[in-house]
């Protein structure tokens, strides 16, 4: 047998059969098998906290998969919600509880694979007596723009006592 990288043999891993008879592009993916994480075991430690698509299902998704999850929203279901208008990565967000925390008229998103385009609607949002809803959209509106860096489509629904608004960037 061979010793790779020594030619006297002596040291250093050996080369065996297999690896002599491995095509370059079964080398490739060996290697990348070996150098690339395993998929975030995904959980959330809040129990108000409503997840889609479910934990269950991230759970055994692929670390690729992990890298572009569609369609993902996450749900308190006393203060509200967040839903991304597009995929995100949740590598990093292993537990969603600690990624993302909605309460009481706040969020806050912890993880760079989160900071993208959502809409946000927060829940038991009461308008100031004396204000109109267009008012107080209007004041949500200058408010929400000192919390992030852009934002849209603010709306108050006093029906529902909840506002919504397109975080563009955090």
């Amino acid at each position: 047998m061979l010793a790779a990288g020594d030619p006297s043999g002596s040291r250093g891993r050996r080369a065996s059969a297999s690896d002599i008879n491995r095509s370059d592009a079964q080398r490739e993916k060996a290697v990348a098998a070996h150098s690339q994480p395993t998929a975030a075991k995904v959980s959330c430690s809040q129990a108000n906290y409503l997840v889609t698509p479910s934990i269950a299902l991230l759970q055994v998704f692929t670390w690729e998969q992990l890298a572009a999850v569609p369609g993902f929203k996450i749900e308190d279901r006393t203060w509200g919600q967040v839903e991304w208008m597009g995929p995100v990565d949740l590598r990093d967000a292993a537990d969603l509880a600690k990624s993302i925390v909605i309460s009481k008229g706040q969020l806050y998103v912890h993880s760079n694979g989160l900071k993208r385009r959502a809409l946000v609607t927060f829940k038991s949002i009461k308008k100031p007596s004396g204000k109109t809803p267009e008012e107080f959209s209007h004041l949500l509106q200058r408010v929400l723009e000192t919390a992030f860096a852009r934002v849209s489509s603010v709306a108050y629904d006093a029906t529902k006592s909840q506002i919504s608004f397109v975080v563009e960037v955090w």
